[in-house]
């Protein structure tokens, strides 16, 4: 069960009086035992530029006093919305849910351990007015436990090529989207609603959804500090070409890369028919099925050389590496029509009772 509270008392605060006409954006924030770092994220979104915002936290089960301390934001600032379940729903599970939430026009996504920079929302929707897409997105710093930076650019100090348009499919293979730094518009969050079960990172979806509509941009600037702990759902890449490399030829990278991949081209499959043949080729178990798709793999990369440049030849050279090293059990890859017609149905329905405290 989720339950969620807000504070709706009445008392004559000048905060209440500005949101009359209703906030603008809605931030959306999954909580799992982040106390540590939890206070310095919500003081960097509520001190935002854009005063006209909401924020909805999911505490997800909790057991550190996250949740204690996101009632007690809640029960200072109106903006702040808290709900809270009573299981560990997952990471994947609370963004989905978190998306059936929004009712403003954009809405951001959060982590629980970042540190946002003031004008990171007013520069964002500025971008999303002018170039009239539908999501953007934007660089980020890295900074050590204790809030010191040691990367200025997340992007320029691992070799990521942003990326923008209108086709998920590039961002599939070189994905330089991550999910915090995400402001899109509410239509995003409708279409995206409810996150396939089967994905294990949720941007490619987003991204799918957006291209559909208005399509995809980016910010080539820092707009937030990235917190590298050692506890993060999805850490920064290592900064090594060849620490990346060893990982893949030695370890299970290969075979999680190559899954990761067939989830998320499983997934798209549904609205993005053309994707089909690749994603049969990534999903194949077995070196003979996985070659028989070989060709349709090389012709859907080689059209993506001009976002890809040279990584589309070095994706294609991994999938048939990938034909010949010990496959792994992809059997739950394959998302059916069936299965995601049950999850868009599911998904307009409440996970549990909601209700307010």
């Amino acid at each position: 069960m989720v339950a969620c509270m807000s504070r709706t008392d009445d008392f004559d605060d000048p905060r209440a009086r500005q949101f009359e006409a209703g906030p603008i954006i809605t931030v959306l924030m999954p909580v799992y035992n982040g106390s540590a770092y939890l206070i310095r994220q919500m003081e960097s979104i509520l001190s935002q530029e854009v005063r006209d915002l909401t924020v909805v936290a999911l505490d997800d089960g909790s057991t550190d006093g996250s949740f204690e301390i996101l009632a007690g934001f809640a029960t200072r600032d109106t903006r702040v919305q808290v709900c809270r379940s009573e299981v560990n729903r997952g990471f994947i599970s609370s963004i989905s849910y978190l998306l059936g939430q929004v009712e403003t026009r954009y809405f951001a996504l959060a982590d629980q351990d970042d540190v946002w920079d003031s004008d990171k929302l007013s520069t964002s929707i500025a971008q999303l007015q002018r170039i009239g897409v539908s999501l953007v997105y934007s660089d980020v710093r890295l900074m050590r436990r204790d809030g010191s930076v040691y990367e200025k650019s997340l992007w320029r100090s691992r070799g990521v090529n942003p990326i923008s348009g209108t086709d998920p499919l590039p961002f599939v293979f070189s994905n330089p989207v991550l999910g915090h730094t995400i402001v899109a518009e509410r239509e995003v969050a409708l279409s995206a609603h409810p996150i396939p079960e089967s994905l294990k990172y949720h941007e490619i979806w987003l991204v799918g959804a957006a291209c559909q509509l208005g399509g995809v941009t980016y910010i080539d600037k820092a707009l937030g500090s990235y917190r590298v702990h050692g506890r993060n759902v999805v850490g920064p890449p290592p900064k090594s070409v060849g620490v990346r490399a060893r990982r893949i030829l030695l370890g299970d990278a290969l075979a999680v890369r190559s899954e990761t991949r067939a989830r998320a081209l499983a997934s798209l499959s549904l609205v993005y028919p053309d994707f089909a043949g690749i994603a049969a080729g990534y999903c194949a178990n077995g070196i003979s099925a996985r070659l028989r798709h070989a060709p349709e793999v090389a012709r859907m990369l080689i059209e993506q050389r001009g976002p890809l440049g040279s990584r589309a030849l070095v994706e294609f050279g991994l999938y048939l590496l990938r034909c010949v090293w010990p496959a792994s059990d992809q059997g739950s890859v394959n998302v059916t029509q069936e299965q995601h017609d049950q999850q868009q149905q599911a998904g307009h329905e409440a996970p549990g009772p909601v209700s307010a405290k």
